[in-house]
């Protein structure tokens, strides 16, 4: 028998089953001798199917070269409802089993399969749940002047300070330069040239200068350019007080 097993860990959850024990547990369930293919995605979350080795085991699997798919826990596969819905009717369509080792699901039963689908309801709603906090303890922070995390905006340092991280100002000439050359060439090529030929620190690509020019970041917050966000689909929390803002979720 032909059984691909599939394993999957996101990075950034520590306590996980690694892979090695995943696949260790998934050839210990069979007695018998088989032919196994493992499918590795290290690094990877469970909310879409967006992943190198799952797709790639998909493709197989619609060619039928596999009898059975066998993963430790279902949402190694997926959290999502609908994707799982549609990796299931692939499965039932090339006549492959499917086993999730810790749930012992049995998917050649209407019962088994009903029980599937229970277990990934649940599977996306603990995703979203721990998404929903991530973002609001990520909110908390914003809203305490905290950098929420990756790496420090141009001309910005990241300091570290009774376990948070916040952001200073390292080269304000160089902001200014950035927009004081905008507005007056009105060209994102000939800023770029001018900010390239004068800093150090300066954007590899345009596209990196444009974020720049319509990031929050540099902008002194009042109620006008909060109005301007707002009308723009923007949240604002706390009061202006002519820094730049904090943002979470968005991209600039």
């Amino acid at each position: 028998m032909k059984v691909a097993i599939y394993t999957r860990k996101s990075l950034i959850v520590e306590n996980s089953e690694s892979i090695e024990t995943q696949i260790k547990l998934c050839k210990g369930y069979f007695k018998n001798e088989n032919e196994f293919e493992i499918f590795e995605d290290e690094g990877f979350s469970g909310k879409n199917t967006k992943r190198p080795a799952f797709q790639r085991m998909m493709k197989l699997i619609s060619f039928g070269k596999f009898n059975t798919l066998i993963c430790y826990r279902l949402d190694r596969i997926s959290r999502s409802v609908l994707d799982f819905s549609n990796i299931l009717e692939t499965l039932n369509k090339n006549n492959i089993s499917f086993i999730s080792l810790t749930e012992q699901f049995d998917t050649s039963t209407p019962m088994g399969r009903a029980m599937v689908y229970i277990s990934s309801v649940f599977a996306q709603l603990e995703r979203e749940t721990i998404a929903e906090r991530v973002k609001d303890s990520m909110l908390s922070l914003a809203k305490k002047g905290c950098w929420t995390g990756g790496p420090s905006p141009a001309g910005y340092i990241i300091i570290k300070t009774g376990g948070k991280s916040y952001l200073e100002l390292s080269n304000p000439s160089f902001i200014k330069d950035c927009f004081e050359s905008y507005l007056k060439l009105q060209s994102l090529y000939a800023t770029h040239k001018i900010i390239k030929d004068k800093y150090l620190e300066t954007p590899k690509q345009r596209e990196n200068l444009r974020r720049i020019l319509r990031s929050p970041m540099y902008v002194k917050s009042d109620s006008a350019v909060s109005s301007y966000l707002q009308l723009n689909k923007w949240e604002i929390e706390g009061k202006e007080n002519k820094k730049g803002y904090l943002f979470y979720g968005v991209t600039t």
